[in-house]
């Protein structure tokens, strides 16, 4: 839909420039990356309509529950003991959404309640809410903000998890603002993210320790040089601090870092985006028997609209991530995926994704190699009901053979939704 811009007045040049003082990424023109395949499925005849809540069709509620039913062969990710299960999921969800000419309003609630049948301590209650609001100061000026409340559960495939008799549960808090200019040639993005977490005690161990609160700030400016070429320049830096200053394992688990990125984003005609990065990153360790972190860091993505009815999706990245395993800084992760989704009819979405990581624990000299294939169908009864199948496929090599595991999993599942 387009935009109806404001007047240009003073005071809506110094919110612009207060906004892009303010701290992730947001982009309004359409793409070959937002105009794929997945993007039009369903087609309108079977988008969901949502209930009306008295604003003339502006304000829509759209309520859904899911009900999976799955099998897995190795449920506690496991190399030696291998324990088959069957769970049955239930996943409501009610999320609000605007239809408005200018801005955009979304909040969503919902709940995934898990029930193991021969392994009940592995039930699960996992819940989130979400708030999304983007204020369009203007046809080129937009501020979005979103913040998220969850419960979540551990899984047994983390390298973290400490085997405990239930999983672990925490908590995640998060606060995301975005302001953005893109007018003509040139692109202004300065994002923040601020994130807590906080891990509940689980049987005889105290997770205190785990618990804290991380935060980033990022700005990218690109020009673009030559049609639909745009290249940039991204800077970053981040901070991690842990309520607890000393762990139990009597580690200092505070860091701080940067990076520094330069990069160049191509859409060509709608049917092919191309986004690549490159750059050198830093992380310091509050612990002083911890080495920095340093070295190249990169960020990629490759989407390209096949035809009408397939997509191709290409995704490539390096980052740093906590650990709390004992004698490891911190975890560098390179990881790769090649993705497709394909809709044969309009109706029918058939997905597949191959994916690579490497875990290199900084410090430990651990490496752990993972592979994940993941296939997928759904099929749509008018604009009310869907039904879907899936099969992964999930394996880890680690370095000492203590964490090797061989996973497969089935999982068929109904939705309604209105």
């Amino acid at each position: 839909m387009a935009f109806r811009a404001p007047s240009r007045s003073a005071a809506c040049r110094i919110v612009v420039a207060a906004a892009m003082l303010a701290p992730g990424p947001l982009a309004w023109a359409q793409t070959a990356a937002e105009d794929t395949v997945r993007s039009r499925y369903p087609p309108p005849e079977y988008k969901p309509l949502g209930v009306d809540i008295g604003y003339g069709e502006t304000l829509l509620l759209f309520p859904k529950a899911q009900i999976s039913v799955s099998h897995t062969d190795n449920l506690f990710r496991d190399g030696a003991d291998r324990v088959a299960d069957q769970i049955v999921t239930f996943a409501p969800s009610l999320d609000l959404k605007s239809d408005w000419d200018n801005h955009v309003l979304e909040a969503g609630v919902r709940a995934e309640i898990g029930n193991h049948i021969d392994n009940p301590d592995e039930d699960y209650v996992d819940a989130s809410a979400r708030l999304r609001t983007r204020i369009d100061v203007s046809e080129d000026d937009k501020l979005d903000i979103e913040t998220l409340a969850s419960r979540r559960h551990e899984d047994r495939s983390s390298r973290d998890d400490t085997n405990e008799r239930e999983p672990t549960i925490f908590h995640v808090v998060s606060g995301k603002l975005t302001a953005e200019h893109q007018g003509g040639a040139v692109l202004l993005r300065l994002s923040g993210l601020v994130e807590r977490q906080d891990y509940e005690d689980n049987g005889l161990i105290d997770n205190d320790d785990r618990d804290r609160l991380q935060s980033e700030i990022r700005l990218r400016a690109g020009y673009e040089i030559v049609e639909a070429a745009q290249p940039f320049i991204e800077v970053a830096a981040n901070r991690r601090d842990f309520d607890v200053v000393i762990d139990n394992d009597g580690i200092r688990r505070g860091s701080e870092g940067y990076e520094v990125l330069a990069g160049n984003t191509v859409d060509l005609s709608g049917v092919t985006f191309l986004e690549g990065a490159v750059g050198y990153r830093v992380q310091t360790f509050d612990e002083p028997s911890f080495a920095d972190v340093t070295g190249p860091t990169f960020k990629g993505r490759a989407v390209w609209n096949a035809t009408d009815l397939l997509t191709l999706t290409l995704r490539l990245d390096r980052r740093i991530d906590e650990t709390t395993i004992a004698d490891s800084a911190a975890v560098t992760v390179t990881e790769a995926s090649l993705a497709a989704d394909y809709a044969p009819l309009e109706h029918l979405l058939a997905t597949a994704r191959v994916g690579f990581g490497n875990d290199d624990f900084e410090g430990s000299g651990d490496v752990d190699q993972r592979w994940r294939v993941d296939l997928g169908i759904e099929y749509l009864i008018g604009s009310n009901f869907v039904v879907g199948a899936s099969y992964s496929h999930d394996r880890r090599s680690t370095s000492d053979e203590t964490g090797d595991f061989i996973a497969n999993d089935f999982v068929f599942r109904f939705t309604s939704q209105l």
